[in-house]
């Protein structure tokens, strides 16, 4: 005994609780603190206490009415669930205590924000969820949400269809599945992992949320992405809840291609018009809205259009680069026309050798060359969260 109305269980193996039909009566705790306790049949209790040093086993569904504590040991559910039917901002877990499976929680009616952890991990890590629910309008006893984690990338993953990079990713991914009559307006998640979970090479600042609900996958808004948990917010009723899995998006570069006429012969810089001898400017516009680029991975091609010629005169090189809001971070480098180190190069031959060096004629033109490419350095970053990391380049054609 542990006190009035309260049970200590110490033994363990199978039936160190059996309870074949009803509910367990007391107003106290039933602490269980044996090494391998296991319940079995169908269980109801007010307050319930983990206190074992090893993992408890879990042969039926278990309810608590009142309390849950997870003080020290392992909870397995298997395919069953520990379900909490008081409010959820009383369930805590640890490190050292908490459940492998299906935990299910009961959100209050609120009209603000209520925040709950589901602590659930594997037999090695303690990776929780934490939910955070707005405008619960169901009752407490209609407003559950059950959670689990499972241990490798989701198969989505595996083959390339959940949008997640499995080069660079957590290696494992959660669940969270309502009730039928759980309803309320937005909520948002956080994911926790160990370091562990983690790809090498992976940046988990650059992490994403993916959800696949009804078997469509999706991107939350992006919350914090630190070095061991990655949020997402935003999500709505009408959106659901799934599967989530975290690590790198693939890139998702975007591009688009301006001109105007800079000069023309006749009416200089007044009013130009695209005519023969006119100078005009071409602007790239290259952004960024899924993942980062492996380092130094990213080339711009142009091709030269028909009637046009690059303009190659002026000391800092034909490209002009600039970063957008937010950075691409990438940088760019030009040291002269003929030099094969730097980050722009030249081809005559349709882009089949790119050796090419160009020679301004007398306008600053080559009429020679048919393409170009620009290799700026380090990591393009992403985000899928407008406004996308960005970058331009700005070269000039003569019209011919």
């Amino acid at each position: 005994a542990a006190g009035a109305n309260s049970i200590t269980v110490t033994g363990g193996g199978a039936g160190a609780w059996s309870q074949t039909a009803g509910t367990f009566t007391s107003t106290g705790t039933v602490t269980f603190t044996g090494a391998a306790a296991q319940i079995s049949a169908l269980s109801a209790f007010n307050n319930l206490t983990f206190n074992g040093s090893g993992t408890a086993l879990l042969n039926a569904n278990v309810t608590v009415n009142g309390v849950l504590t997870l003080t020290n040991g392992l909870v397995a559910t298997g395919a069953n669930a520990l379900e909490v039917m008081t409010s959820c901002v009383t369930v805590t877990g640890s490190a050292t205590s908490y459940v492998i499976g299906n935990v299910r929680l009961h959100y209050p009616t609120a009209a603000g924000i209520t925040t709950c952890t589901f602590p659930v991990g594997n037999a090695t890590a303690y990776t929780p969820a934490v939910v955070a629910i707005s405008n619960v309008t169901s009752t407490l006893a209609n407003s559950a949400l059950t959670a689990f984690t499972t241990t490798g990338d989701h198969a989505d993953t595996t083959a390339g269809l959940s949008g997640i990079n499995k080069l660079k990713s957590v290696n494992r991914f959660w669940t969270l599945t309502p009730g039928a009559a759980l309803t309320f307006a937005t909520y948002s998640t956080t994911f926790n992992f160990v370091a562990v979970d983690v790809d090498a090479g992976a940046t988990p600042a650059s992490f994403i949320v993916a959800r696949k609900n009804a078997g469509v996958w999706s991107y939350p808004t992006l919350g914090a992405a630190l070095a061991l948990s990655t949020a997402a917010t935003g999500m709505t009723q009408a959106g659901g809840f799934g599967e989530y899995a975290v690590g790198q998006g693939f890139p998702a570069f975007s591009l688009t291609k301006l001109v105007s006429v800079f000069w023309d012969p006749v009416n200089l810089s007044a009013n130009p018009k695209f005519i023969p001898g006119a100078l005009a400017q071409y602007s790239v516009l290259v952004s960024n809205a899924g993942g980062p680029a492996d380092n130094n991975s990213v080339f711009i091609t142009d091709a030269t259009p028909p009637n046009l010629a690059l303009n190659v005169s002026g000391a800092t090189g034909p490209i002009t680069f600039a970063q957008g809001t937010p950075s691409s971070t990438l940088t760019y480098n030009f040291i002269a026309l003929g030099d094969l180190t730097d980050d722009v190069d030249f081809s005559n031959d349709a882009g089949a050798t790119w050796t090419y060096v160009p020679t301004a004629a007398a306008d600053g033109c080559d009429t020679a060359v048919t393409h170009l490419r620009i290799n700026p350095k380090g990591t393009f970053i992403g985000n899928p969260t407008p406004p996308a990391p960005s970058l331009s380049l700005t070269f000039r054609m003569c019209v011919q």
